[in-house]
């Protein structure tokens, strides 16, 4: 029962830890079965990047095992850094005090922030970006906000497709687009004018 990447390739290779970035690209290189261990993966990238703790993927019986770290068939998917959790404090307090040199305008359009969930009611700019940093994302609740608001097409800008993933398994109906680079952006353009 233990999990290869490129199985029965010379590329074989054994997994035990796994980066939210190697999981990504894994993913992205058709790695894990979709009947079998995507799902698995995939839940565990949501946990991690929206609690940013760590992840185990092991069997039952290995399961006291794996929380001593003495498991043979465990794969942990770590996260790359303590994004959104207390531990940025003082890196929220630094944005504070750089934000005291910037003016701020008032929004022309909506802007969902994803460490609310909706927009801003009563905080200012500077505040919410400044929790945001070390404050859990409920990423699930800003898109159900958005699709409340009449949302049906969603543009995930950066590279790769795992949040598209995570809007798809929220509501399959909302119309999903990647822009990574000039192509992509060409052709999601192209797209949007029904070209």
């Amino acid at each position: 029962m233990i999990r290869y990447i490129g199985y029965n390739t010379p590329n074989q290779k054994e997994l035990s830890n796994l980066t939210v970035a190697d999981a990504k690209k894994y993913i992205a290189a058709g790695e894990f079965a979709k009947g079998s261990m995507l799902p698995k993966i995939e839940a565990c990238l949501n946990f991690v990047t929206g609690t940013n703790k760590t992840a185990i993927i092991t069997s039952l019986d290995d399961a006291s095992l794996a929380l001593e770290n003495k498991a043979r068939r465990v794969i942990a998917l770590n996260t790359s850094g303590p994004f959104h959790t207390s531990l940025l404090k003082e890196a929220s307090l630094a944005l504070k005090e750089r934000f005291k040199k910037e003016t701020f305008h008032e929004m022309k359009i909506p802007v969902i922030f994803n460490t609310l969930g909706h927009e801003i009611e009563y905080q200012s700019i500077p505040e919410i970006l400044e929790k945001q940093v070390m404050s859990p994302v409920y990423f699930e609740k800003s898109i159900r906000y958005m699709i409340d608001q009449g949302v049906d097409t969603i543009i995930e800008v950066g590279p790769g497709k795992v949040l598209s993933g995570f809007v798809r398994k929220i509501d399959r109906s909302i119309q999903l687009y990647q822009i990574e680079d000039m192509e992509s952006l060409k052709k999601t353009v192209k797209a949007l004018k029904g070209e």
